[in-house]
């Protein structure tokens, strides 16, 4: 039998960074979905494997002799509090692969059974919470989001318990590694500073290669960490998602969007909407994620400044400093950046900070009405052409409003100064502003499908449709279109 060419550098590292494991014995494990296209980009020849092979290989059943899965030691602070003994309890790493980028790839399993860190779970995931994180990681790839990705749903032929009793499932997921704002605080929580080093110089590795092992190096290490997830929530916030459940535990350096159980994209425009069902105080809601991603790095600045005051001395209160002034710029480059972002949405692309209360006015208007954020800018995008005459209905009741048509006179105004022609400025946001996001009802009902009748047809068109999100396609009609009142969803669970 062919076999697949696995590294193994996270479990080279000292042997308190991990548990390694085996297997869990399933009932009857069968592979349901593969994902072609990630497939090819991680050098996996599929026709040299049967889909057995590729079942018993990527759950962990078939491992190799010099084969090394490890399931990670990690804390957090989840909801602000701080929980020292988390790890990975329903899942392991497998292995690495190199990509076609030469860059390596992790393989973790999730679902696979458990783990020493499993304390009371019973280490599964059940189908449905499986497919909710293909079709949403492979969606946010698609809108050019950062994100940790699905390689495959393998069936483990067993019941799970969950609100309800389902079929149980293993997610194969794929991310350029699996370190969290958690794994570097579960060290320093116990002030093993050697090993908080290690990371770093893992993470410098992996990641940042240019970053050189010294007190700068290791500062600016971490400023690029920040400057990643700056990046990450403008383009979160850009298309309306809400990840529901952002803890330091869910926190990735490498700036990959991390854990698709109680996420969503919002349809009404609402900064204050939350879905997450364990979300009770609004924590995560959809315009405190910058602040909360700015709380999450605080509490790594704290590990960096453990290790890098005791590796290299020196002033510490200058080196405190420092890192303080790193974290206290999040709020003006997360600023600088997200206007950046948003600015393209309505076709400018020079913004200034004059230009934010255009952006303002017509969120303004779009929360007063109700209306659905994916469509509002798509919709707008026509209207950048002057001769442009609105279509009279009832999808387009925001562009009638007198306000709305008071913004546009003022959007045009700027776009005027910019001096580009109306294609131009169209093509622009076009590329930015989605036609089709994975609405929940949407993402609902692929799984009713595919759990309650074994009918893998919902989800697999509404893949292929969010395939190709800023392409307009008559007959996809259909995925444009918000929920109606008896389809809405209004929370989203964990499904741990």
């Amino acid at each position: 039998m062919n076999t697949i060419p696995f590294k193994y550098t996270y479990a080279k590292l000292p042997e308190h960074f991990f548990k390694k494991v085996s297997a869990t014995s399933f009932p009857e494990i069968k592979l349901l979905k593969w994902n072609d296209l990630l497939s090819s980009e991680l050098n996996i020849n599929r026709k040299q494997f049967t889909d057995s092979e590729i079942a018993d290989i990527f759950s962990g059943k078939l491992i190799s002799t010099d084969g090394l899965p490890v399931a990670q030691a990690y804390s957090g602070h989840q909801f602000a509090q701080f929980n020292p003994n988390m790890g990975d309890g329903r899942a392991f790493l497998l292995g690495e692969l190199i990509d076609t980028q030469g860059n390596l790839r992790d393989i973790h399993l999730k679902g696979s059974g458990q783990t020493p860190f499993s304390r009371r779970g019973d280490g599964r995931a059940n189908l449905s919470a499986v497919i909710r994180e293909y079709i949403v990681s492979e969606a946010m790839t698609h809108l050019g989001i950062p994100s940790s990705r699905t390689l495959a749903i393998i069936g483990t032929g067993e019941k799970v318990q969950r609100a309800t009793l389902q079929p149980g499932a293993i997610l194969v997921r794929v991310a350029s590694s699996h370190v969290r704002v958690g794994t570097f605080e579960h060290f320093a929580s116990r002030n093993d500073l050697a090993a908080v080093k290690t990371l770093a110089d893992f993470v410098i590795d992996r990641h940042f290669p240019e970053t050189e092992k010294t007190a700068d190096g290791y500062i600016e290490l971490f400023r690029k960490i920040v400057d990643r997830q700056v990046s990450l929530i403008s383009k979160w916030m850009s298309v309306g998602f809400i990840h529901g459940v952002m803890n330091t535990d869910n926190t990735f350096i490498s700036g990959e969007t991390l854990d698709y159980g109680p996420c969503a994209f919002m349809e009404d425009y609402d900064p204050n909407a939350v879905f997450s069902s364990i979300d009770q105080n609004a924590r995560y809601a959809f315009m405190k994620q910058p602040e909360i991603v700015q709380w999450n790095l605080s509490s790594l600045g704290q590990c960096f400044l453990m290790f890098i005051g005791k590796e290299f001395g020196g002033d510490l209160e200058k080196l405190q400093n420092t890192l303080l002034e790193v974290i206290n710029g999040f709020s003006k480059n997360f600023y600088e950046v997200h206007l950046k972002n948003v600015a393209k949405k309505f076709g400018i692309t020079d913004p200034k900070a004059d230009d934010f209360p255009i952006v303002q006015g017509f969120l303004k208007i779009m929360l007063a009405e109700h209306f659905d954020y994916t469509n509002g800018f798509r919709q707008l995008i026509p209207f950048a052409d002057v001769n442009y005459v609105a279509p009279i209905t009832a999808d387009y009741s925001l562009f009638a409003l007198d306000e709305m048509k008071a913004w546009i006179q003022t959007w045009r105004e700027r776009l005027k100064i910019q001096g580009q022609p109306a294609a131009v400025v169209q093509s622009l946001m076009n590329s930015v502003n989605p036609a089709y996001i994975a609405r929940n009802h949407r993402v609902k009902e692929a799984i009713r499908f595919a759990v309650d009748e074994n009918d893998f047809s919902k989800f697999e068109k509404l893949n292929e449709v969010l395939k190709s999100p800023f392409v307009e396609r008559p007959e996809w009609i259909e995925y444009t279109e918000p929920a109606t009142p008896e389809e809405t969803v209004t929370e989203t669970f964990c499904n741990t």
